[in-house]
């Protein structure tokens, strides 16, 4: 099973990159994010909380410029597939987004 399908179609050294790089960026993400929570609900550092948050946020901008040459490297049909795909979910999310604030 591909459990990074929007990789498949990429040369094999960037697919290699992409899953490794990604694997790594989100588990720093993850683990910064809920050590920042952590800390919030013990009452930890203020500045040590603002850090993890800060690491988090830079994790997810590198996750995103990953993601970026990703598709970069793909052919046309896979960037086309991608790009709409895309829009698809954030409309998706949008809206699911408008509704919850509407409620």
């Amino acid at each position: 099973m591909d459990l990074m399908p929007e990789a498949s179609s990429a040369p094999p050294a960037v697919r290699r990159r992409y899953k490794w790089r990604s694997l790594i960026l989100s588990s720093g993400f993850v683990l910064a994010f809920l050590g920042s929570a952590v800390i919030g609900a013990r009452d930890g550092p203020l500045a040590a909380e603002i850090a993890l948050v800060g690491l988090a946020f830079l994790f997810l901008v590198a996750i995103g410029h990953e993601f970026v040459t990703l598709m970069r490297a793909l052919d046309e049909l896979q960037q086309v597939i991608q790009t709409r795909a895309m829009a698809i979910g954030f409309a998706a999310i949008l809206i699911a987004l408008t509704l919850f604030g509407m409620l």
